[in-house]
């Protein structure tokens, strides 16, 4: 450009002529070299690339993107980002003037939903110009994006194998489908796989170090990110942004001495690893040398080898523990030293139960004994249900009474203080005080061992049975629940229905089954002199006399069993016990008893009431049956004063035949407190099966 200048003024020169003339030439001349001098000296730093973090350049707004800038040679004026509508002369950073970086906080740009396009501006250090280099990098911002928090239950973010921790992704939106996690190692994928769903925006993941699908993790960093798409269709973009990184170490026992080498106790049990080696006994993935609980049990290896581990925690001692260039623990936090091949790191471990597999290798086996499937009680009264459980080794740790209103009820619920119905809710032996409000429950304990599983004990339901006339025998055994006289069999089923007035009380327990005004008692042509409605005069109830009963003097022999559904022939009739109009004589049958040595010959007795004292009922007479399956007894019936009684014994055949079946009344004499039978024998005039 000078020699062009030059040329000009040398042409000019010859043709023009005159001092005013040339210092025209002389002027333009110098202007023009000023002007090209300030051209050629402008030099602009070279761009090499200009990226930024943002993979897919959709934004949020909640998003940071770092712009990156790598310049060929030194740039000494910090280069600025321009973005249109957000940014305008962005500083970038540098800590070498060849890579530069500049962070877009989009929240704090004010930039709104739209596109953006973002540039690199840079200034000639020596005339302080500026221009825009390189190309562009465009953006979509839309912050109805969804955002996500990621969170996790390690306070340090440092792993060993033991470790299981929770990841959890706070989406800003409510998420479609399961959204997914990737956990990576480097570039490799070590889990991808759906996310669990706590709500619809919150979503989390267990990750268990150690599993037997995937063994032991390799140490390293590993980092953890999340994708997925709203429910309204938008995708979560920094996907490759948002994450967190762990760090896994293989110095699973913290001693500095890596698991399989210099260390000899991996995990810091007190048992070598030469001795626990790489079994898995409980399929867990994780090899027994490094595994504090072998047989996953509940129980840390140190606690089932006797070993001191007052915080439980699988270590030998209190931790932290200091360790001998072996890896062996020497020394716990307590300042407690143990002696090796003495205290710990044995030739040989604890077996309980001498089966030749060691206690820190196997479940114990509990033992269950549980009370029986149903219980029943008066209201007032008290049950107790009881389960005791021993363990094979390892002891057992806790009761905790547990129930459910109904069989049918699937929810059970723990027994506390706040039940008054019941004590000792936690120990083997429950008590429950009946009432209406438990009957049908149904209870279980559940049993915790020291070590193992929590089990639970055989289900036991609660029968809470009224006693209507109080007289400490439950109504659902009670052959009069009225103490009127009448038989509840009768009662109930004599009328049009069980309850003939309609009031709720069915007659079997109420005085006037019709609400006539006058007692059953009376309407039946019983005695019942006070008027009270109950069989008899002052019959005293509460005289403790009542609660006393009449056994049998046999087993099975099946006193008072009379007619009953399953006797299917017609000519089984009668009741096998009967009472006397005031209730102080009793007679009843017992068809199945062996008098004399006689099978199934029968037997009756009759038994009288004294009033008050000790003895309750004394026997008056007893009759039974002359040869063997007479079945004397089958049936009785009394008078109304208790002095003259009828027994049948339906397959007796005293005048021959086959199963006639006959009766034999008796008269009390009380003159000589003696029962003779009264007349002849009475039997069928058919010779054959008549069953009379």
């Amino acid at each position: 450009m000078i020699n062009k200048l030059l040329n000009i003024f040398i042409n000019h020169s010859l043709k023009c002529s005159g001092l005013l003339f040339l210092g025209w030439i002389s002027l333009s001349f110098s202007d023009k070299l000023s002007e090209f001098n300030i051209e050629d000296d402008i030099v602009f730093p070279s761009l090499i690339s200009f990226s930024d973090n943002d993979t897919d350049n959709q934004l949020q707004g909640a998003s940071e993107v770092i712009f990156t800038a790598v310049f060929q040679n030194t740039v000494t004026i910090s280069p600025t980002i321009e973005i249109p509508g957000a940014v305008t002369g962005g500083e970038m950073i540098s800590s070498d003037g060849l890579t530069w970086y500049y962070t877009w906080n989009i929240s704090d740009s004010g930039a709104t939903d739209g596109n953006y396009s973002a540039s690199v501006q840079v200034t000639d250090p020596d005339n302080m110009a500026t221009a825009t280099i390189g190309s562009s990098i465009d953006f979509t911002l839309d912050s109805t994006v969804p955002t996500v928090v990621l969170t996790d239950t390690d306070s340090d973010d440092r792993l060993t194998i033991y470790d299981n921790i929770r990841i959890t992704a706070t989406f800003s939106q409510p998420m479609a489908s399961s959204p997914l996690i990737n956990i990576m190692r480097g570039s490799t994928t070590v889990t991808l796989t759906a996310l669990t769903q706590s709500t619809t925006s919150i979503w989390y993941y267990d990750w268990a170090l150690t599993t037997p699908s995937t063994g032991i993790p390799v140490d390293g960093l590993y980092t953890v990110t999340v994708s997925g798409t709203s429910t309204g269709g938008k995708v979560y973009p920094n996907a490759n942004v948002d994450n967190i990184l762990f760090y896994v170490t293989d110095d699973s026992d913290g001693d500095d001495k890596a698991d399989g080498g210099a260390d000899k106790d991996d995990d810091n049990d007190g048992i070598l690893d030469s001795i626990e080696g790489n079994a898995d006994p409980d399929g867990d993935g994780i090899p027994n040398r490094l595994d504090r609980d072998s047989d996953n049990d509940g129980c840390p290896d140190t606690i089932e080898n006797n070993f001191s581990d007052p915080d439980g925690d699988g270590v030998v001692g209190r931790s932290p523990v200091q360790t001998d260039d072996d890896g062996k623990v020497t020394t716990d936090a307590n300042n407690t030293s143990f002696s090796h091949g003495i205290v710990i790191y044995l030739s040989s471990q604890v077996d309980s139960d001498s089966n030749s597999t060691e206690d820190y290798l196997e479940v114990p086996i509990i033992t269950i004994t549980s009370d029986v499937s149903a219980k029943s009680g008066i209201i007032g009264s008290n049950i107790s249900v009881t389960s005791n459980a021993t363990a094979s080794h390892g002891g057992i740790g806790s009761y905790q009474w547990q129930y459910k209103t109904s069989s049918s009820s699937p929810t059970w619920i723990n027994l506390s203080n706040s039940n008054s119905f019941a004590s000792n809710i936690n120990s083997p032996t429950l008590n429950l005080a009946t009432n209406t409000g438990i009957n049908g429950y149904v209870f279980r304990a559940e049993i915790s061992p020291n070590c193992g599983s929590v089990t639970h004990t055989t289900q036991t339901i609660i029968i809470v049975d009224t006693d209507n006339d109080n007289d400490g025998v439950p109504d659902g055994i009670d052959l009069d629940d009225d103490n009127d006289g009448i038989l509840d069999t009768y009662e109930d089923s004599a009328g049009l229905n069980n309850d003939i007035d309609g009031d709720g009380i069915v007659n079997s327990k109420d005085l006037d089954s019709d609400g006539d005004g006058c007692f059953d008692v009376s309407e039946a042509g019983l005695s019942d002199p006070d008027g009270d409605g109950i069989l008899g005069d002052g019959f005293n109830l509460s005289d403790s006399s009542s609660y006393n009963f009449i056994n049998g003097i046999q087993a099975s022999e099946y006193i008072g069993w009379g007619y009953d559904a399953s006797n299917v022939n017609p000519y089984y009739n009668g009741q096998g016990v009967d009472l006397s109009a005031d209730g102080n004589t009793v007679v009843f049958g017992s068809l199945y008893s062996d008098p004399n040595g006689l099978s199934n010959a029968g037997r009756a007795a009759v038994y009288k009431r004294t009033p008050n004292g000790t003895t309750s009922w004394t026997l008056s007479g007893s009759f039974s049956g002359d040869t063997s399956s007479d079945y004397f007894g089958k049936s009785v019936s009394i008078n109304g004063d208790g002095s003259i009684v009828a027994v049948g014994a339906f397959l007796d055949e005293p005048n021959g035949g086959s199963n006639r079946g006959a009766v034999y009344v008796y008269r009390y004499n009380s003159a000589t407190a003696t029962w003779t039978q009264l007349g002849g024998t009475v039997s069928s005039t058919d010779t054959s099966n008549s069953d009379y």
